[in-house]
Formats: structure tokens, sequence, C-alpha cells
């Protein structure tokens, strides 16, 4: 029986608004680079998945922190302005400036099943919590969006020590929340850290796909289907 639920945060419960490429341009031409929008948005989508399939890598050995996570985004930034023009990359002031401003309610938005969701779930006497990797600025951006205090657990990876898929988050995202593997359901974009990880962990999961090219595996198209599937204590097991 389901008594928990962890989400995803970045692009399950929130999204980047506007769009980062847009963002990082913005804040590129007033430091003085030659940037667009369109030519960070060409850079950084192949740099962000295979610079994160490296991280991955390295994490799932040797684990992560705070200080870790701010040099990835600082190399993943720096490499995203070069390769959209810029050979000198970005500077130190460009960069603060933009890790500051993505620690903000600011720069994201609220998917509008959210809302809806935590206070069914939290009306059946689900227990809330997140699991993401994120850094410690997720608190403040949920906190921006009065979203902090409705979780009972908040577990991100750089405070943890380690990332998604390591089984180590999920142990201590469990221990947080005082409930057994198989009374918890994850449930997140990702369908290597919110569905594989978890249900090696014992965990019940579910893959959110809010769009995306048609796949066979199973998945639900937003938050509120999972009403249908986390009834309140005492209801069945997901499949």
């Amino acid at each position: 029986m389901i008594r928990a639920v962890m989400f995803d945060a970045a692009h399950t419960l929130l999204d980047p608004h506007p769009p980062s490429a847009r963002v990082y341009a913005s804040f590129g031409v007033r430091h003085g680079y030659r940037v667009t929008e369109e030519s960070l948005a060409a850079s950084l989508k192949p740099l962000w998945w295979s610079l994160r399939a490296e991280k991955e890598s390295r994490t799932m050995v040797s684990g992560t922190s705070e200080e870790f996570e701010r040099a990835w985004w600082r190399g993943l930034v720096d490499r995203a302005f070069r390769d959209a023009g810029e050979d000198r990359g970005i500077g130190d002031e460009c960069f603060q400036e933009l890790y500051e401003h993505f620690g903000t309610g600011s720069a994201w938005r609220i998917f509008e099943d959210v809302r809806p969701t935590i206070e069914a779930l939290k009306q059946r006497g689900v227990r809330l919590g997140v699991l993401s990797n994120f850094d410690s600025r997720l608190r403040q951006v949920l906190r921006d969006h009065s979203l902090e205090a409705e979780f009972h657990t908040l577990t991100i990876s750089s405070e943890a020590g380690w990332e998604k898929p390591h089984p180590n988050i999920y142990k201590i995202a469990l221990e947080a929340s005082g409930m057994a593997p198989s009374e918890t359901l994850m449930v997140g974009d990702d369908w290597h850290h919110d569905v594989e990880g978890p249900r090696a962990a014992g965990m019940e999961s579910v893959w959110l796909r809010r769009s995306g090219p048609s796949d066979p595996r199973p998945s639900v198209p937003a938050l509120t289907a999972l009403l249908d599937l986390v009834p309140g204590p005492g209801g069945p097991r997901i499949a």
C-alpha cells in the first residue's frame, strides 16, 4: 500500500521559465557577450546530454557536493557560450548572476497540475517528499513559490552527497521519510533516475511524460493521474 509519494523537481514540479537559453542570452548581452538565444539554444541541448552523462559516471563512483555542482554548472555554461560563438566563454561575474537568478522562484514556473495533486494527496493522508538531483538553491525556489512547506521531506543530491540513480540517495530519502520502500511511490520525468533507480531500491515508480514522441513504456501525462493510482492508505499496490 502506498503511504508516501516522492516527486522529482525539475521538469516534474517546475520548469525554467523563460527558457534557459533566453535567460542566458539576456544576461550575456548585458555583460557584453556576443551570444543570441538561438545560438545558445543550439549549443545547450547537446552539451547538456553529453556533460550529464560524464557527470553521472563520476558521481556514481565518488558522489557529489555543493561545490561540485556549482563547478559543473560553471563548466556547462562556459562551454555553451563558447559553442555559441563567444570565444571568451563566460566570466565569473556573469556566471554568478546567472547562478543566483536560477536560485529564485522568478526563474521557474510551477506546472498547473502540481498544487491540485499535492492538495488531494495530502487530504488522503499521503506523506509527500521531493527527491531531486539539484543543489541547495532548490529550497529557495520552492519557498518562493510557497511549496517548501507542503513536503514532509526534501532530499537534494548535493546535500545528500549522492545523485540518482545511485542506491544511496533513495536510501537516504526513505530513511528521512520513515517509510518502507514498498510504501513509497517515486514520480518523475527521467526513466533511468525516477523509474529504474527507485524500483531497484524496492520502491514503486511512475514515469511522468508531459510531452514527447510515442514510447511503449508505461507513463502518465500529468501528475493528476496519480490520484487514480494512489487513493490513500489501504489502496491498491501499483502494478
